[in-house]
């Protein structure tokens, strides 16, 4: 899994964060289908950390955008993108850390 660490936000952004997969993807192979994007709370107390999400998860070429909004202040998130490739055996997980200022 890869995990990579984003530059703060301020609770009142919109942002989108990007997942690269690149490395993660064999000659020829593609991204197909975002299964799942999960919020979890790494610091701070956050009782409802899915509110971070701004919508749904698009495909962008070897990258998967997610748009986020809001959060708690104080708060890191971390975020988990599962994407099925275009081989049926590969399900790939790229995660994100995110602090809320």
């Amino acid at each position: 899994m890869i995990i990579e660490e984003f530059e703060n936000k301020f609770v009142g952004e919109l942002l989108v964060l990007a997942f690269n997969y690149g490395d993660e993807l064999d000659t020829g192979e593609t991204l197909q289908t975002v299964t799942a994007v999960e919020v979890l709370v790494k610091q701070g107390v956050d009782a409802t950390p899915n509110n971070l999400l701004n919508g749904n998860a698009s495909i962008d070429g070897v990258r998967v955008l997610q748009p986020i909004k809001a959060g708690v202040a104080g708060v890191q998130y971390e975020l988990r993108a599962w994407v099925q490739t275009s081989n049926v055996h590969k399900l790939i997980i790229c995660a994100g850390r995110i602090y809320v200022e």
